[in-house]
């Protein structure tokens, strides 16, 4: 499966530019890594089709996503249907706690579980790691690795991103500036990858 976003606009201008993701088979794990606004959540809208872009979505006539947002809104979101999913499950599986009473690690770990069941071509996770205690941080962790389903995830932390990652694409201004292969590198080498490309002191 290929997913190829040749533009996306912001304005007047260009945000993202050449963005391609390879998933070689039903398992591969993706993740994106970068500083804040160098475009890893924008690229995750566009493939979820929250945004708009010029490009190649799939090889399918139509993706099926599951999106898990870094901000648990559960306003609509076109693909992802996060307040059916909720209105649908948390009143009936959690009598006795209604969704927005759960800690936000709790919130994710349910919605974590609940997209994850559902039929879809691939898991968007945006920060599944962020603002976590250890424990759920870890649970999380193993969620993620356990899943055998395609998956695109974003976050800041390298050694997280290690874990749960095969493929490593960095972000810079809204363009992939290198991509690094578990197989061939480690995570000395991802985080000496990060720092030649964002530390500019």
């Amino acid at each position: 499966m290929k997913i190829v976003i040749q533009k996306q606009t912001y304005g007047d201008g260009v945000f993202l530019k050449d963005i391609d993701l390879v998933f070689e088979d039903a398992n591969t794990s993706i993740v994106l890594i970068g500083p804040n606004g160098s475009g890893k959540t924008t690229i995750l809208k566009c493939v979820c089709g929250i945004l708009d872009f010029e490009g190649n979505l799939s090889d399918f006539n139509e993706l099926k996503v599951s999106y898990l947002p870094q901000i648990l809104d559960i306003g609509p979101l076109k693909n992802s249907q996060l307040a059916d999913l909720l209105n649908s499950h948390y009143q009936s599986q959690i009598p006795h706690r209604v969704f927005n009473s759960l800690s936000g690690g709790e919130q994710k770990i349910e919605l974590l579980n609940i997209i994850e069941n559902r039929a879809h071509d691939l898991l968007v996770l945006d920060e599944p790691d962020s603002s976590l205690d250890l424990i759920n941080q870890k649970v999380i962790q193993e969620k993620i690795i356990a899943s055998n389903n395609r998956k695109l995830i974003t976050t800041h932390n390298l050694e997280f991103a290690y874990s749960v990652g095969e493929h490593f694409l960095f972000v810079k201004e809204g363009s992939i500036v290198k991509k690094v292969n578990k197989k061939n590198s480690n995570l000395k080498g991802l985080k000496e990858s990060y720092m030649a490309l964002y530390d500019n002191k």
